[in-house]
């Protein structure tokens, strides 16, 4: 048996019956495991992949604290082994189509539910996390254009330069989206807690009724960021 495998036997105390290939690991290994207790999804990787899971996991958590109708899936365990960070959640059955305008009520309820949560210094999260395999900077910032402008805009220009995918002709363009991001965006007393990564891969009809989220990338913000991502591949009706 796989090390990783006898790692979360151990730590839940169960046995593994089967391990199936599933989609939705994205930069990860995604698995529905079988086990004496029931199913569970789990996702596996190293190195970069397994921090990312390690930050995928507290977003999950976070999501959790908030009250919704949004489905988050429960964080079952994270194990870690030498090689690898191994993230357990309970198994969301896929189900039907159900209500887009009871999954946007959800949306806005959960951002609703979380603005100014306690703890949050307005724009940022407590920690670093990931959106796919990039990092993502989260340090807190008091106004939002300026943490969109410094945070979201400046890391993803930093890594163009960097991986010399910058046009020098995009200079004078990028100074006047700096200059005029504070009126483009709204100027908010607090942030809500933000999904972070609501694109139609991490979204799930369920088959007990309603929407699941998973794979945040959470951090506090103007929820029209979360409403701009579902524009970014599709999938969701309006």
């Amino acid at each position: 048996m796989s090390s990783w495998r006898a790692a979360v036997e151990s730590e839940l105390g169960v046995r593994i019956l089967a391990v199936e290939a599933v989609g939705g690991g994205c930069i990860a290994q995604a698995s529905r495991l079988e086990t004496s207790s029931g199913p569970l999804f789990c996702k596996r990787g190293s190195g970069a992949v397994g921090q990312s899971l390690l930050a995928e996991a507290t977003g999950l958590m976070a999501m959790s604290e908030v009250g919704t109708d949004l489905v988050i899936p429960r964080v079952e365990a994270v194990v870690r082994t030498p090689a690898l960070v191994v993230l357990l959640t309970e198994w969301v059955e896929p189900g039907l189509p159900g209500d887009w305008r009871a999954f946007g009520a959800a949306l806005a309820g959960f951002h609703a539910a979380s603005l100014g949560a306690v703890g949050a210094e307005r724009f940022g999260f407590f920690s670093y996390n990931f959106i796919g395999a990039t990092p993502q900077e989260n340090r807190w910032m008091s106004r939002w254009p300026d943490f969109f402008r410094e945070r979201r805009l400046g890391p993803q220009v930093a890594r163009a330069r960097g991986g010399g995918l910058w046009r020098a002709a995009w200079d004078t363009d990028l100074e006047v989206v700096q200059e005029g991001i504070a009126h483009i965006l709204p100027d908010r007393d607090a942030g809500a807690l933000l999904h972070g990564d609501l694109w139609s891969g991490n979204f799930l009809w369920t088959a007990r009724g309603g929407a699941a989220v998973f794979d945040p990338a959470v951090y506090f913000g103007d929820p029209g960021a979360d409403l701009a991502m579902t524009e970014l591949f599709g999938g969701f009706d309006r």
